[in-house]
């Protein structure tokens, strides 16, 4: 009745197959049918899988102990026949020595016993005397006696040899009913065979049962795993679709936040392009500043130059004016020469100290101006530098956002698929 329960259970499976992914109240209540159905065919199957194993053990235990009571009664047979045969060989040789001994002693006997009747009834040789016939006499009465002793032997032996014959045949018998009972054994063996053959064959019968059984068991473990499945895609095709909304509302977000660091980028080129103008201009300015320094400095030169010349003239004058002093008169005129050449020399050196300044005065200004400048572009460098990272953190960022978008649309599509297959195998791929 198994196989009929287990084709009902597969019906009922294959019944209940298209439904089990609906959900109603009806599914419900089929499938808990159909679960207790299935649990109690798999019950009374394992429970009748278990007697058979439990039968079979038996057997093969009592056909272990058999084929050990064979093998020991076969042993046994065989030293029995060994014993047989030996003794069957011995009792041969006894007869065939006996047989021996006995012609030959018959036939020494014979001749004695001739020669004596000779002696004793017949005329003694005339060259044997009395003495000497005595003495053979004896001898042969003690050859006699010897022979007799000899023939008392091989009787005992040949007595002895028939015991053995005796108990030869005792153990032909005993092993011809031993192998009696070893072909009745060997019949027991050759039903207790059939017996295990007809139990593999019920063995075999119940390995296909428990192999429908558990094809069975994985439909149903089938059918509940889509039906979880089913649910479970339901469910996270909906956690897909907020999760979808959601990433959806971020990369909105994103590309703002995108757009406005763009121009943001934007306007920090826009005010590094013109700090760089500057920078060009002050670097025109600082390039003017010292070829005007270069210019100072060549006044300088020319100041000091003067001024040496001046000053050699001055001491040229000065020294005529001590010789006039010296002399008897001063002339005028050098006087005012040498008051000249005095107020210009003073009007060198202050222009000369007045060029220094004003060239010391430009230099360091320029210098501040470049130094704040550079100072200037260099943290405009740095926030562009930081811009430009911000900028492709967020690239980096939206992309895996549109990667994502994109996986979890393809996993929605595929969810989606599977529902519809799961509701409707028929409408599969259309």
């Amino acid at each position: 009745c198994l196989p009929s329960k287990a084709g009902f259970v597969g019906r009922q499976l294959g019944g209940q197959e298209p439904t089990a992914v609906a959900g109603s109240n009806t599914d419900d209540s089929a499938e808990m049918s159909l679960s207790s159905d299935t649990a109690e065919v798999l019950i009374q199957l394992r429970e009748t899988v278990a007697d058979k194993d439990m039968e079979l053990q038996e057997q093969e235990v009592i056909m272990d102990k058999l084929k050990e009571t064979l093998e020991l009664r076969e042993s046994q047979i065989r030293t029995l026949e060994a014993q047989a045969a030996k003794s069957e060989a011995r009792v041969k040789e006894g007869q065939e020595s006996a047989r021996k001994t006995m012609e030959t002693m018959r036939a020494d006997y014979d001749q004695r016993l001739a020669d004596l009747e000779n002696y004793v009834g017949g005329s003694p040789r005339s060259d044997v005397p009395s003495a000497r016939l005595d003495g053979q006499l004896r001898e042969q009465k003690a050859e006699v006696d010897r022979l007799q002793e000899t023939l008392s032997k091989c009787h005992a032996e040949l007595t002895a040899a028939l015991e053995w014959r005796e108990k030869y045949e005792a153990a032909v018998e005993e092993g011809i009913a031993k192998s009696q009972e070893l072909s009745a054994l060997h019949k027991v063996l050759l039903m207790k065979e059939e017996e295990l053959n007809e139990a593999d064959g019920a063995r075999n019968q119940l390995k296909q049962q428990k192999d429908e059984l558990h094809r069975l068991q994985d439909l149903v473990d089938r059918q509940a795993a889509e039906l979880q499945e089913a649910r479970s895609a339901a469910s996270a095709t909906q956690e897909l679709q907020q999760k979808y909304e959601e990433l959806e509302h971020e990369g909105t977000v994103k590309m703002a936040e995108v757009w406005a660091l763009q121009a943001l980028l934007q306007s920090r080129e826009k005010e590094l392009a013109d700090t760089q103008e500057q920078c060009d201009r002050l670097k025109l300015e600082i390039c003017q500043i010292q070829e005007a320094a270069e210019m100072s400095n060549r006044a300088q030169s020319f100041a000091e130059t003067r001024s040496h010349v001046l000053e050699a003239e001055l001491n040229s004058v000065k020294q005529r004016l001590v010789d006039a002093q010296t002399g008897p008169l001063v002339d005028a005129q050098t006087g005012q020469a040498l008051q000249a050449a005095e107020a210009e020399r003073d009007h060198l050196a202050a222009e000369l100290h007045r060029v220094q300044n004003s060239h010391q005065s430009q230099m360091q200004e320029s210098m501040m101006w470049a130094m704040d400048s550079e100072k200037q572009l260099s943290m405009v460098r740095e926030e562009l530098v930081e811009t430009r990272e911000q900028l492709q953190t967020y690239s980096e960022a939206q992309r895996v956002s549109e990667a994502q978008v994109k996986r979890l649309e393809r996993e929605a599509r595929a969810l989606r698929q599977r529902a519809l297959d799961l509701k409707c195998p028929k409408c599969s791929g259309t």
